[in-house]
């Protein structure tokens, strides 16, 4: 009898476990999540070109004829080093015809210079007018004058002998040569590009809107294929509807060869907060503006309406209304939770 009882009893509790566990095989299965305590980055995530940030064309400062052309395409230049040489033969002329009339006029002004003191002397002696006197100081002030001006037009001849020699204004390679030696030029003429192709930046534009979220020195990472370079925002340019942000590129590690106008991906790490409550975008839902979870609680879904923070493509910063005990519903699927929803883990 005894053993008939214990039986009944076995079963008994088998049934209402069977029962139990029937019951809650129909409840949604959910997967639960708690918040952590970590940092976080926001980031900004568009393209932009690289470009350099030194080139230059080289351009004709006036019409004449090259004489030499003392480098090619591709060539590595230093700054103040010869690229072109104009021919020299009228414009050394011009510098010698100028020397020449300076040494006459320095020659004439020592003369008159001489009989000025020699004329004062007199008139202290009352041996001569004063209109002798006069007539020297003006003799005097006129060999000045043509002096002064001889002495501007040596400079300015000399000047023009030093524009038929053209320097390179920075360090960097040519990029494009468009003259031969022969060649005849007119002024403004472009003969010669060059760029500083080991300090580079990105070009990027941004709608006003992303701009705003972009601070002068702020970090950004660019990707070039298989290539990540690191950089910084340089300068902020607005326009009327986007602005124009300048990341210079690191060049405290040689940088590998890069084709200028090419596209890039561009991350610019607008904010970024340490020891912040963080949680799994995916667990959030918003409704109006007000953001909200679900937490589970003894097989029951609540809502929980959070405030939220900055955010990445994976986690979220809650500013208030979670901590790192609470237990979080993080649905799966096609599940739509609902306030009192039955679920199990």
């Amino acid at each position: 009898m005894k053993k008939l009882i214990g039986l009944i009893f076995i079963a008994t509790c088998v049934i209402i476990c069977l029962v139990i566990y029937l019951r809650g095989v129909k409840f949604p299965k959910v997967r639960i999540i708690t918040p952590t305590i970590s940092k976080i980055d926001s980031c900004l995530l568009t393209t932009g070109t690289i470009d350099a940030q030194l080139k230059t064309e080289i351009c004709a400062k006036a019409k004449g004829v090259i004489d030499k052309v003392l480098v090619e395409e591709n060539n590595k230049v230093t700054s103040g080093q010869e690229l072109i040489i104009f021919n020299q033969q009228e414009a050394e002329k011009m510098v010698k015809e100028a020397q020449s009339q300076l040494d006459l006029t320095k020659r004439i002004l020592i003369q008159a210079e001489q009989l000025l003191i020699t004329t004062t002397g007199l008139y202290g002696k009352q041996e001569v007018l004063e209109d002798e006197v006069k007539n020297s100081e003006s003799a005097y002030k006129k060999a000045l004058v043509e002096k002064n001006i001889s002495l501007e037009n040596l400079r300015l001849a000399q000047e023009q002998l030093n524009n038929l020699i053209y320097l390179a204004p920075h360090s960097g390679t040519v990029i494009e040569k468009r003259v031969l030696p022969g060649q005849y030029v007119l002024q403004n003429e472009v003969l010669m590009k060059i760029v500083d192709l080991e300090k580079l930046q990105v070009s990027v534009n941004l709608l006003s809107i992303d701009a705003r979220r972009v601070k002068l020195g702020q970090d950004a990472s660019i990707k070039l294929e298989d290539l990540e370079l690191s950089g910084y925002v340089k300068s902020i340019q607005p326009e009327e509807v986007s602005s124009k942000i300048i990341i210079e590129l690191d060049t405290s590690k040689k940088l590998p060869e890069i084709k200028l106008g090419k596209r890039v991906e561009v991350k610019i790490l607008t904010e970024h907060k340490e020891n912040v409550v963080l949680l799994n975008s995916e667990a959030i839902f918003k409704e109006g503006r007000q953001s909200f979870v679900y937490l589970y609680k003894d097989g029951v879904a609540t809502k929980r309406v959070v405030r939220i923070g900055i955010t990445n493509q994976n986690q979220t910063e809650i500013i208030f209304g979670l901590t790192p005990q609470d237990k979080i519903i993080l649905s799966a699927g096609s599940l739509k939770l609902k306030e009192g929803m039955k679920v199990r883990e």
